[in-house]
């Protein structure tokens, strides 16, 4: 059976102060048979359920009131590396930063993740759909997930990817048949909890950092170098960020070795604007067998905060993908945003095919937080207006794309949703798939 544990301090809010409910009761997760028994219990009180980590971020993207809450954070273990299949299979509740420094010690890496704390289970990963962070110009965080199985509201279990369909077995080849990861990334645990995930075991590689100051203004130049940056394998980072003044920072990498690294940074360095004085950081072997350099990237906020370590802030804040055409106008727009009383920052991450444009906000004055945190969201259709996609939309993005999106498309992936969920108690009423929240009931109260 499932095990109580008491509720983590951030439970009941997100990160950013969104009241997320109060649930029923909350379910410490140590391996599938717990799982199971959770999603019994729901069933068997008529409850909904949500799973969760440690704490939840600021995009309001679980639904907690009267719920079982299965909380996975012990649910971390690295169960096989298998460097002759080329995958290794773990659990869904081990966060990035620790996958991470797994891989690295068996001579991988995770090819792209988030900047932030690295403490995002792989899992929470999954659901939200990570599209932006270190190595987004490179890689998409679903190229290295090459498998999973997903165990659904009645407890049945489904394998996601080609090597899972297949033989049931964790295996290293995601596609070749009917694919089914895309239709789970991205779902808000509105379809199933993801368990078992099987990475790509892809090669370390050797990496290096080239940071600078930039004018305020430097946006045009910026997106310039971006266009002339935006092919596979030039640069695998560049992020640029206001937070009262500008600052560029470039991730690059190498297969081969450090000298051909070194003539990488060189030729990205001669392509600099004019104003530019880079500050150039090589990563060593120690990097390359311990924790990602990504990591250690920090915004300092009031009180000596920084985006990892010690306690998190009030953090909160709007993100959305735009079309490169269009990111002169989004900054704009968010430098002119009116949010006092608060630090601030805007960030641009350049990828592929869009910018992911973040303000992101931190304050110790809980109604400072309350007014600015309005003020943002009540920004969404200005910056749907921009054509702008959501990074991970939860229930700040809710009603715009539910008035944008394609009416069969909703139908489609609502009837999935019907399909897998029947009663509609995964995370009912959170993202595009929208179900119809169960029977909620007073919490209970165990010792």
């Amino acid at each position: 059976m499932a095990l109580p544990a008491p509720a983590p301090p951030s439970a009941l809010h997100d990160i950013a102060g969104h009241r997320l409910g109060t649930p029923a009761a909350i379910r410490l997760i140590r391996d599938k048979e717990d799982l199971r028994a959770a999603l019994g219990e729901a069933a068997r009180d008529d409850r909904p359920f949500a799973a969760m980590g440690e704490r939840a971020t600021y995009w309001h993207n679980l639904s907690l009131e009267g719920a079982i809450v299965a909380d996975l954070s012990a649910y971390d273990r690295v169960l096989v590396v298998d460097a002759s299949a080329g995958v290794a299979t773990v659990e869904s509740g081990i966060t990035l930063r620790a996958l991470d420094a797994a891989l690295r010690a068996h001579g991988s890496h995770l090819t792209m993740h988030p900047d932030g704390y690295g403490d995002t289970l792989l899992g929470s990963a999954i659901a939200n759909g990570v599209t932006a962070g270190i190595g987004m110009m490179n890689r998409d965080f679903l190229d290295q997930i090459v498998g999973f199985e997903v165990m659904l509201a009645d407890g049945r279990t489904l394998q996601v990817g080609a090597s899972r369909l297949r033989g049931g077995r964790p295996g290293a080849v995601a596609r070749g048949l009917p694919d089914l990861r895309s239709v789970f990334f991205g779902a808000e645990g509105a379809l199933g909890v993801v368990t078992e995930v099987d990475v790509a075991l892809l090669p370390a590689l050797f990496e290096a950092r080239i940071e600078c100051l930039t004018d305020d203004d430097a946006i045009d130049e910026v997106v310039a170098l971006a266009n002339t940056w935006r092919r596979r394998g030039v640069v695998d980072t560049l992020r640029w960020v206001w937070t009262g003044h500008g600052a560029l920072s470039v991730h690059l990498s190498s297969p081969v070795d450090e000298a051909e690294l070194g003539a990488r940074v060189e030729r990205v360095c001669a392509t600099l604007p004019g104003w530019a004085r880079p500050e150039i950081t090589v990563f060593g072997d120690d990097f390359r067998r311990g924790v990602s350099p990504g990591y250690d990237a920090k915004w300092p906020g009031p009180a000596g905060h920084t985006w990892r370590g010690g306690e998190v802030p009030p953090f909160f804040g709007l993100d959305a993908v735009v079309p490169y055409g269009r990111v002169g106008a989004a900054y704009a727009w968010a430098r002119a945003l009116r949010v006092e009383a608060v630090h601030r920052r805007v960030a641009c991450y350049f990828g592929p095919d869009g910018v992911n444009l973040g303000v992101h906000c931190v304050s110790e004055s809980d109604a400072a937080r309350e007014r600015a945190r309005s003020v943002l969201e009540a920004e969404v259709p200005t910056l749907a207006a921009l054509d702008a996609v959501p990074y991970r939309p939860g229930l700040t993005w809710r009603d715009e794309l539910a008035s944008r999106a394609d009416p069969a498309t909703l139908s489609t992936l609502r009837a999935v949703a019907r399909v897998l969920d029947p009663d509609g108690r995964m995370n009912p009423g959170v993202g595009l798939f929208a179900s119809p929240s169960a029977t909620t009931k007073e919490p209970t109260h165990e010792p």
